[in-house]
């Protein structure tokens, strides 16, 4: 298929994501949830376009909107945990090999160790913090 090819994935995703928002916004709830836990999964593969102003605005709705259905907050909640844990366990794979890789070369020094992906999921976690509140102090 021609949109696996690399020139066109980026615009896959930006496609993927506009038109699962707008099934987000349905009113049928089951097709809201469907869209919502379909946005979680690609989210945790391409963790940057959680920070886009359309996903955002998206997941932020649906924390503080007390009109929003309870079904709905607890999806957003769960793809949140589930983004927060893949990346969890990636950064601990990811140290376990430098590990190994400074040990069989035989450097003890861990001082400088970058990384960008864990400032998306701090960047997500901020963002997020305050309509996670919102929504732990909403009447269910």
């Amino acid at each position: 298929a021609s949109w696996l090819l690399p020139s066109r994935r980026p615009v896959f995703r930006a496609k993927f994501t506009i038109s699962s928002c707008f099934y987000s916004k349905f009113t049928d709830e089951e097709i809201r949830h469907r869209a919502i836990s379909g946005l979680g999964f690609f989210f945790i593969r391409y963790d940057r376009l959680m920070l886009r102003e359309q996903s955002r605005t998206l997941y932020i709705e649906i924390l503080k909107g007390f009109d929003a259905p309870v079904k709905l907050k607890c999806q957003v909640l769960k793809n949140l945990q589930l983004h927060l844990l893949s990346d969890e366990k990636r950064l601990t794979r990811q140290n376990n090999q430098m590990r190994q890789d400074l040990k069989r070369d035989g450097i003890t020094d861990l001082k400088t160790y970058g990384d960008d992906k864990s400032t998306v999921s701090g960047a997500v976690a901020q963002m997020l913090l305050n309509p996670i509140h919102h929504c732990f102090f909403h009447k269910l």
